[in-house]
This record gives C-alpha cells, structure tokens and sequence, in this order.
C-alpha cells in the first residue's frame, strides 16, 4: 500500500468548500486502485438497492421543507457495470455507466467514504449495518492488517452489532468505530474531514450528530497528517457550529457530541489558540438548557481545557489581552445582565480554575488541595480578580449583582484569607444582606457566614455574628419561615418599648429581626465605609421605589454607626423623608438619624442647629404616635445643653403640648424627658416649670404614666429642702394606682393638702403650677368641644 504524503494547503482550502465533494490531495498506488474500484462498485450497488431511500434522504436533508429541491443528473455518482463484484444482473440493469477517468477514483472514494458515515444512523437497521460493513471493508484495503487483527476484529464485530440492534444511542459506536479504524484512513483524512464537515449545518440532527461524531476521532486519530491550521480550522468549523445548532434546528440532541469532540480534541488546540481556547470555554459554560449528561460532558471538557491554560497564559503578555480576556478575567464575561445560562457551573468552574492555577504555582512536593491555606501567602491572582469586581457588586442588573454574589462566595470558599487581605469586601457582602434580589441576599448570607468560620481563631464579634446566623436559620426551620418571606419588603421599622424604656428598631416580619441582629453585629467587624459611597446611596433617594428607598436607609443606618462625625451633607438627603407622607420612610430616616446623633456632641453649633429644627418641626400632637415616639428618643438622647435659651424654653413649651396627645407611649416618652433632665432643666432656669408640669400631669389617666411621672418626681425632689413633707402623700399616691379609685382620689386630696400646707416652702413649685400659659394649656384640653356659655 501507498502511504502518500497529503497535500495539506489544497485539503484546507476544500475545506471550505460550500457543497461536497473536495478536491482530492492524495492518490492511491496502482496495487490498490483495483481493490478501490471494486469496493466503490460495491458501495455504488449498495446505494442502488438497500441504500436508496438512505441517500434520498440524505440529498433532503440540507434542503429545507418548504423548498421543492429535486436530484439533477449532476449529484448521480455513475460507475462502470463492468468492475462490479458479486451483483446481480437484475442490479447491474440498474446501476448507470462508470465513468472510467482515473483521475476520479480519490474524489469518488471521499464521496462514497462520506456518503457511508452519514447514514450510520439510518433509521433501517439494514442500511446500518451494509454502510458499516462497506465502511470497515475499506477501511481493510487501505489497512489490510486490520483484518489479521484478532482483537481488533472483536472490536468491529461489537460496533457493528450495537449499530444494528441500536437506533438511537449510535454517537458512542460510531466514536469507538473510528478509534478502531481511521488511522486507516490517514492517506485521505484531510479531505475526508473537509467533506463531513459539510454536515455541521445538516438539517437532520441524526446525520449531523454522526458525522461530527466520525469527523473529531478521525482528526484526533490521524493528528499527524494535519498541519497545526489545519487542525485550527476544523476545529474552529467545531465551535462555530456549536452556536449554530439552534439556529439550524430546534432539536439539538447531537450538541453533546460537539461537546464530547472539543474535549476529544482539547489536547491539539488547547495549548495553541488562546482566543478559541477561552471562547470555547466561554460558549460551553453559557449553553442554554444544560441536560445533566450535557453538564457533566462540559465539565470533563473545560477541565480539560483548564489544565492547559496556566501554559497558554505564559504565552500571552499581559498586554496582549483577547476578546475573552486571559486568566481570571474570562469570568467577567460570564457576568452579563441578560441571562444567567453560565451561572450553574460558574462556582465550578471559579473553584476549578483557581485548583489548577494554584496547584501550577507551587513545587511539587507541597500540599495543592483547596481550601489554600489561611496561612499560605497570598494569591495574588484572585485577590487582584475579586477587586475587580467591585462595579459588578453593586451594578444595577440583578442578574450581574447575583453572578457577582455566587462569585465571591465561590471565591471565599477556595480561598479564606481573602477576607482579611481586602476587609473593604465586608461593605458589599453587609449592604448584600439587604439587596433586593433574594437570591443575592441569600448568597450573601452564606458568604458572611463563610466570613465568620474562615481563617485563624474566630473574634468574639465573629462568634456572635455566626451565633445570630445560626439562630436566624433555626427559627425558620421551627416556624416555617419560607425563603420569600425571609427576603421580603421591609414593612414598619421602628417602634418604642415602654417595658425597657429602649426605641428599637425592628420590623413586622420575623426573618428582619434576625437579619438586623447580623447586621449589626457584623458591622463591628467591618472597616468604616467612604462618605463618598454613603452620598451615592442617598443621592438617588428622590427617584427609588419605596421598596428600594427603605432598604438604602437600612445600609445607610448600617453604616452611620461607624462614621467618625455628623455628616451634614449625608443629612441633608435624610431630614427631607421626616417630612414624607409615608410613615415607613418617615421611620426608616429617623432610624438613620438616631445613629448619627451621638456625633452631634463633638459637632459646631451650626450642625446642632441643622438637626435640631427638623426634629422640633415634628414634636407636635399632630404627629402619628409611631414617628412622634421616635422623635421624642431622638431628642432625648440630643445635646440638649448645646441649645439655645431660646430653643431650651420652646422645647418644653412643645413637651407640654405632647403630654395631651392621645396615645399613652407618646405621653410616656414625654414625661421621660421632662423628667430625667433635672441637671439641664436647672442649668437653664426652667427647672421648677418642668417639675410642675409633671405635677400637673399626675392624673395622666395611664397607670403606667402616672407611675412614671412620680418615679421621675421623686428622683428629683428626695434630697431637695423643703420638698421632704411631700414625699410620702407621693409614695400614697403610687401605692393607690394599683388599687380602687376612691383611694387613688383620696390620695391626689393629700397630697394636694400637703404641698398647700408647705406652701412657703414650696413657692417655686406653687409658683410653676399656676402659670398662666400652662393652666391654659389645661383648660383647652378639658373644654375641648364643650359647647355653651358659662358665667
């Protein structure tokens, strides 16, 4: 037999061709051009009788159902009767005449060779098994120790008998197939290749899927006869394809058998191509609807691909940088805000990667299996990757923001100092917690608390966070919190205890408690976050949803805890929601207010002032009690000596008018002003005008209130002269709320007797009750809608 050298620029050049058959590059001795002739005699035969319906079919299937395309004389392969071998007449009457040309003998046997392969799936188990036989047969004349082989021969018995039983599963037989039998084929690879490449965009999925299938074990099996762009080209022919499949058919079963020929093929292209080598890559993780054999065929092929990449990369300056970008930059491309296909096996492929890539920076005799180790050195490449995504966290797209979140939980996983190298990470996994896409949230979850069990010997701060982490998770688990209402709106944040005397922040839903408790304990471990950032949070407030605008709030609260000083700026976006119609946003603001008030007793008189008029605009009975309660504990805890005289005296002025409002915590928190302010009320002068008006309040209809009120009286008066007779009629009083009326009228009558009896030494207090403006106050209240004249 003649091993002729093929002709490598003519085959890549046929190649290309739109329509088969190639050009031939190669020819056959003269030993074997009878046995050639003989077998396409036999393959003509074939075609003529078993074969017909086969290679009508075969001609449709490129011609699309609307269009009546029909056989013209020039697609008919005409051979010579007279060379044929074991035909009958009645078939011989039926073959036309051979045109006898020898020039023809290769570019027919390409033909036949191709024209075989495609109908290896034929629906006819007949048809199968005659284009496998004539298949192998030649395969035999070209080979002819294939046929003295023992164990070869029992390789082609099994692949032929699993194409004759088996319909449907035949890409594996046809793959074992040409294991066997395609370096057999080498003379005349190139143009086969060329030929069944045709039949990437076949319309028929069964023809498509076999002649790939055929196409990359012959290129592997013969990798030797092509030059290195010979090899590119088929396989670029490949990849393309791979995209096109959808477009060609709806049904697609043959993509698994692309995916199966580039992990075949990876080793010839992988270290070569750098662009085709990650948009391969790239295409295979972003397939549509992965079935879970497609899946696992995808990762055996990356990986594959992955292993070769750490020697692509080397050669490939940083500057020269692709379409798909090189290293840890590929993933970015997988972050799109279109659809989230590569999102299943992104975490995969980041830990698989960052296996390969860690392992091929260390020497052999050390330790490579993720996690790294906290205590290793760091690793540059991914740390210099997860800084790169700090637009992706916080971009607009919620698909984005969700690949980032999966990408930086993956990231942590394989690699626990990365924390600790960037603590600013904690400002997007914290403002996570709260983003409105669920399942970013969700992720973000996972990631803190990957945060907390990383590295070296927790901090307390950790414990605690993973604590309320671990709480959270049981309590849905005993109630049946599903995960929607874990994540859902943020509804009525803030409301006032009078049982601790505390103004806590919380929410209706059980799953906000939890996740304000993590909130606040991971903040401890967080670096502060830029003004800068905190300025674009709010900048935008005017044009957020509500849903959108509370959760902003909540980051910005978050934050605010650790800012070092009043932000004025800050402020200036926050006061304007006290104003808003919607009392959760009302809420929501004086939530962020109250943590930036203790800032204000190191501030300049003009912020105290700043923030002091929004607050005293809203101390008025006028205001819902939710959002007056809370801006009562605001003002308690505000730096109330820095005030003016002016505003000290409007203050309690304003205090008095709250002490009618309707609902009793309101009053309540009132009372708790006047009263545990005695060192500031004495400093101003005001100090027996704010003990009268508790005086005058002590027949608050509330139990609770009237309790209060004498707790706060007597906390000021016992070590005060001349106050010392009034203190057990007050005592009486206190005792009497728990019991009948009668007592509690009685004891109100004594202790009213005992401050006339002392009246000299009371005067300041006798004095304070009976201003003008306050019993007018008074008066108002009681002969509210009392109609009539009285003399």
């Amino acid at each position: 037999m003649n091993s002729a050298t093929p002709k490598p620029s003519s085959a890549g050049g046929a190649r290309r061709a739109a329509v088969p058959p190639p050009s031939a590059s190669f020819s056959f001795s003269l030993s074997d051009r009878a046995n050639i002739a003989k077998w396409l005699n036999e393959s003509a035969a074939f075609f003529a009788s078993k074969g017909a319906t086969a290679h009508e079919n075969l001609n449709l299937a490129f011609t699309q159902p609307h269009v009546n395309n029909t056989m013209t004389s020039g697609n008919i392969i005409k051979y010579d009767h007279g060379v044929l071998s074991g035909t009958s007449e009645a078939e011989l009457s039926n073959i036309p005449r051979l045109v006898t040309q020898d020039d023809v003998l290769e570019d027919r046997t390409v033909h036949e060779m191709v024209r075989l392969t495609a109908i290896l799936g034929n629906y006819d188990d007949r048809v199968r098994t005659g284009a496998v036989y004539l298949i192998i047969s030649l395969a035999q004349k070209l080979n002819p120790k294939l046929a003295g082989n023992k164990d070869t021969s029992d390789k082609l018995s099994t692949v032929t008998l699993k194409l004759r039983i088996d319909e449907h599963e035949y890409h594996e037989a046809v793959q074992e197939l040409f294991h066997v039998i395609a370096p057999s084929f080498s003379i005349m690879a190139i143009p086969l290749v060329a030929a069944l490449e045709v039949f990437c965009t076949c319309l028929d999925a069964s023809i498509r899927g076999i002649c790939i299938s055929a196409l990359t074990r012959i290129v592997f099996e013969n990798d030797r006869v092509f030059l290195e762009e010979d090899h590119l080209a088929a396989i670029w022919n490949l990849y393309f394809s791979l995209g096109s499949i959808a477009i060609i058919s709806k049904v697609f079963p043959d993509r698994i058998v692309i995916v199966k020929g580039l992990g075949l093929l990876a080793p010839v292209y992988a270290a070569v191509d750098s662009s085709l080598t990650y948009g391969i890559i790239g295409t295979l993780l972003h397939l549509e609807n992965k079935t879970i054999l497609e899946t696992e065929e995808i990762k055996k092929t990356v990986d594959k691909l992955f292993e070769k990449l750490p020697e692509l990369d080397k050669k490939f300056p940083s500057n020269d940088i692709h379409a798909f970008g090189i290293g840890y930059n590929f993933f970015l491309n997988l972050l799109t805000p279109n659809d989230e296909f590569a999102y299943d096996l992104l975490p995969w492929a980041i830990q698989r990667y960052t296996q390969i890539t860690y392992s091929s920076s260390k020497p052999e005799n050390q330790e490579k299996l993720l996690p790294i180790p906290y205590f290793d050195k760091p690793f540059e490449p991914l740390d210099a990757f997860i800084k790169s995504l700090a637009n992706h966290f916080r971009a607009s797209p919620p698909l984005i923001r969700y690949g980032s979140s999966a990408t930086l939980h993956t990231a942590l996983s394989a690699y626990p100092r990365l924390i600790e190298n960037q603590p600013e990470l904690y400002m997007f996994i914290l403002t996570g917690l709260l983003d409105t896409d669920h399942l970013s949230a969700f992720l973000y979850l996972a990631t803190l608390e990957l945060c907390c069990l990383n590295g070296s010997p927790s901090s307390p701060v950790q414990t605690k966070t993973l604590e309320f982490i671990l709480k959270l998770r049981r309590q849905l688990e005993d109630d049946s919190v599903g995960y929607d209402t874990l994540y859902c709106d943020i509804e009525k944040p803030i409301f006032f205890n009078s049982n601790n005397n505390q103004f806590t922040v919380t929410k209706n839903v059980l799953k906000d408690i939890g996740i304000r408790d993590v909130l606040e304990s991971a903040s401890k471990m967080a670096p502060p976050i830029g003004s800068k950032l905190l300025h674009k949070l709010t900048n935008a407030f005017e044009y957020l949803s509500k849903r959108l605008k509370l959760r902003q709030l909540e980051i910005v609260r978050i934050w605010g805890t650790k800012s070092d000083k009043f932000d004025s700026h800050l402020m200036q976006a926050i006061f304007p929601l006290l104003q808003s119609i919607d009392e959760d946003l009302q809420l929501a603001a004086a939530g962020v207010i109250k943590t930036f008030i203790p800032k204000l007793y190191m501030s300049h008189t003009a912020d105290i002032n700043y923030a002091w008029t929004p607050l005293q605009t809203l101390m008025k009975p006028g205001t819902s009690a939710a959002l007056l309660v809370v801006i009562l504990g605001l003002i308690r805890d505000f730096p109330l000596d820095r005030l003016t005289d002016e505003m000290k005296e409007e203050l309690l002025n304003n205090l008095l008018n709250v002490t009618f409002h309707p609902d009793s915590q309101v009053r309540y928190a009132a009372y708790d002003i006047i009263g545990s302010s005695s060192d500031y009320w004495r400093a101003s002068s005001l100090w027996a005008n704010a003990l009268g008006i508790l005086f005058l309040c002590l027949g608050d209809q509330s139990a609770d209130c009237a309790r209060k009120i004498i707790e706060l009286i007597l906390s000021q008066v016992e070590k005060v002269n001349g106050f010392k007779e009034i203190i057990i009629p007050l005592g009486l009083l206190q005792d009497s709320l728990a019991g009948s009326l009668v007592n509690t009228i009685k004891a109100y009558d004594q202790l009213a007797n005992a401050i006339l009896n002392e009246k000299s030494k009371l005067h300041d207090l006798v004095e304070a009750l009976m201003i003008e403006a306050n019993v007018d106050t008074f008066w108002y209240f009681y002969l509210n809608g009392v109609t009539g004249t009285f003399f």
